[in-house]
């Protein structure tokens, strides 16, 4: 993981993605495309870096091992993604260190790895 951090107040999802790949911001498709296709397009921009996507649109019991970005939206409407691994966030790319623990919405992205 390198840390990206995020160049507009909208592309924290895509810096949370950059970071896990390794790969520049500029690299990582924009997250704001088709919601309806927006799921299958990151699982296929992934891929060739060996990793594999589970979406879950829910708030989680326990956060999930692994690396995992948390998307959420403040009480106030405020958007923002952080990125976790193994059940601690490891970077914001807002650069606050702060995520929204008053979420109303939240959505888990976790990564798992094609061989395992």
């Amino acid at each position: 993981m390198k840390p990206v951090y995020q160049e507009r107040d909208d592309d924290c999802y895509d810096a949370c993605v950059a970071s896990i790949l390794g790969v520049p911001l500029s690299e990582v498709r924009d997250s704001g495309v088709d919601p309806s296709i927006w799921e299958l397009e990151l699982s296929e921009f992934v891929s060739p870096h060996g990793w594999e996507l589970d979406f879950v649109w829910r708030n989680l019991i326990s956060i999930p091992t692994g690396y995992a970005i948390l998307s959420y939206e403040a009480m106030n409407g405020d958007r923002h993604a952080v990125l976790f691994h193994n059940g601690e966030m490891i970077h914001d790319p807002a650069g606050r260190s702060f995520f929204g623990r008053n979420a109303k919405r939240m959505m888990w992205t976790i990564f798992k790895r094609r061989d395992q």
